[in-house]
């Protein structure tokens, strides 16, 4: 039976694509090649916020793409100089060491280590309608429509670069619907941010680089993501 994991569990899984966090879709497929078995990683100082520690003699085999927003001085500067729009300084990415789950120990009282794997809840529910409205939100910043409509058996969604249009069945669950949602985002995300040296994705290259997508962010949401349905 596919499943999913529950809404807003924990604050530390309600998250959403944002802008920020889908610059580089590489990091999802990326860390499965270093370590197929890491479903969590953080950095050294993460860790320790999450109450755990990495133990002594680890060392870090990962790397992902990290964020890095400007700094205060940066943007302080950029405010002097009139703020104009153009000239704001962007986020930028670089590489980054992390460990995972498998290289930490929980810290010893009174530290209350963060609960790693989130509780999971039948695809089959609507307990993730929530996530509805963010994700069209999403899609309306990328200029994309979302459209509901009953498709034949066996079909989920499906994702229209030409139309900027997606489509979602709706004679699927609602956590289905969402599940779909986010695949079908994560094509959409592929397209507008497609980069000059970005290498060019067949269909299969293509439909792994938005699962990988859409897995890292969904599982950050609060729920593991299934494939109840075949997607377009």
């Amino acid at each position: 039976m596919p499943q999913t994991v529950g809404p807003k569990a924990d604050g530390l899984y309600v998250r959403l694509f944002t802008p920020a966090t889908t610059k580089r879709w590489q990091s999802a497929p990326r860390r499965a090649v270093q370590d197929e078995h890491a479903t969590y990683v953080a950095g050294f100082r993460a860790w320790l916020g999450l109450g755990y520690c990495v133990t002594r003699g680890a060392t870090s085999h990962i790397l992902v793409w990290a964020p890095c927003p400007p700094s205060k001085r940066k943007l302080r500067a950029w405010r002097d100089a009139g703020a104009s729009p153009e000239d704001r300084p962007r986020t930028y990415f670089r590489f980054e060491a992390v460990f995972s789950q498998e290289q930490v120990e929980a810290l010893p009282p009174p530290s209350e280590p963060a609960p790693l794997g989130p509780p999971i809840a039948a695809v089959q529910g609507s307990s993730l309608a929530w996530a509805r409205e963010p994700l069209e939100a999403l899609a309306a910043e990328l200029g994309y429509s979302v459209t509901y409509c009953t498709l034949p058996k066996g079909r989920g969604g499906s994702c229209d670069p030409k139309t900027r249009a997606l489509t979602i069945n709706d004679d699927a669950s609602v956590n289905a619907q969402i599940d779909v949602t986010c695949h079908e985002l994560a094509h959409a995300l592929v397209r507008v941010d497609r980069q000059d040296d970005d290498p060019e994705l067949d269909y299969a290259a293509e439909e792994l680089v938005a699962e990988s997508s859409r897995t890292s962010p969904s599982r950050s949401s609060g729920w593991t993501p299934a494939r109840p349905l075949s997607r377009t």
